[in-house]
Order: structure tokens, then sequence, then C-alpha cells
């Protein structure tokens, strides 16, 4: 159970930071905080992908708070010309799994920049999963 319960707060975590820096994706600072942070989340993701991640996390808004009905503001922070106002977005499966393996590499990014700044320490990953560690 405790294991379970420090994977849970490890992917909130990683979550928080990734959602925090991308609330407002329109504001080039959050790129370069990314880009520029000595954990370097930004590492190995394309241009295009950055500016796909940016419609995405848009589109995350606009389906939690327009349940999904595109605004001005969403094509503005967006970029994406594709929409109109008061259009439904649906996503595609294409759209969807390239999403998700980019989440993946900025998570990768993350959890590889975080240990080469703080080393992990084995002794507390034996008491978290002693059956990872070989003695």
């Amino acid at each position: 159970m405790f294991e379970t319960r420090v994977t849970a707060k490890s992917f909130a975590a990683q979550r928080l930071v990734i959602i925090r820096y991308w609330r407002t994706p329109t504001d080039d600072r959050n790129i370069s905080i990314l880009g520029q942070s000595r954990i370097g989340v930004l590492d190995r993701v394309k241009k295009e992908d950055l500016a796909f991640l940016k419609m995405m996390f848009q589109r995350r808004h606009v389906y939690e708070h327009n349940g999904g009905g595109v605004d001005q503001k969403y094509i503005d922070q967006s970029g994406d010309k594709s929409m109109r106002v008061g259009q439904a977005i649906r996503e595609t499966r294409s759209n969807a799994e390239r999403f998700c393996d980019l989440l993946q590499l900025l998570s990768q990014n993350l959890h590889e920049g975080f240990h080469s700044i703080v080393p992990v320490e084995e002794t507390a990953v034996r008491m978290l999963r002693p059956d990872t560690i070989k003695s």
C-alpha cells in the first residue's frame, strides 16, 4: 500500500510541474523557463511538437471549462487556425497518441533531469522497493 501512495505522489508531482508551466502556453516565458531549466524538460522536443503541445494543452482547457466548444481565446492562444468559434473540438486517435507520446517524453526528461541534479539515494529506494535493489 505504501508503494502505491509513493507512486501516486510521484506522478502527481510530475503532472503538477508540467501543467503549471503550460497553464498559459502563449506566454513565451513558460517555454523559456522549461527550455532553460537545469532539468531540461523540453530536451529532445522538436519545434513542431512544441506548437502541438501548446495546442493540446489549450484544448484541455477548452474541454474542461467550455465543454469542448471553441471560443476566440482558444483560437488566439493555441494558434489553431483549423477551428472556428462555437465549433466542437473532436480529437483524432493520432492526436491523442501523439500527445501521450510527448507527455511521456516530457515526463522522462523531467525524471532524468531531476536525477541528474539529485542522485538516487539507494537507501531510500531499498526502503520503498526492496525487491528492485540487488544486495
